[in-house]
């Protein structure tokens, strides 16, 4: 069920303690983000609000502090 699945995010989400925003998708946040293909998806979103990368599965965490980082300056 929808409830079953929300909380096993938020199970997930503090088990790894994410400080991070997380969205369960569905169709609708798919096609306002410029189509997901594949999950994991990860979005880099600007102060602006703006997509500046899209990870389409696993991300290299390294290389994702790097770019945001950038971005923050």
């Amino acid at each position: 069920s929808m409830e079953d699945r929300d909380s096993a995010l938020r199970d997930f989400y503090r088990k790894h303690k994410m400080n991070y925003p997380v969205v369960a998708g569905n169709e609708k946040i798919a096609e306002a983000y410029g189509g997901i293909l594949g999950l994991p998806t990860s979005l880099l979103i600007g102060r602006d609000g703006r997509i500046r990368a899209k990870y389409p599965g696993l991300v290299d965490f390294a290389k994702l502090e790097q770019e945001i980082i950038t971005l923050l300056r």
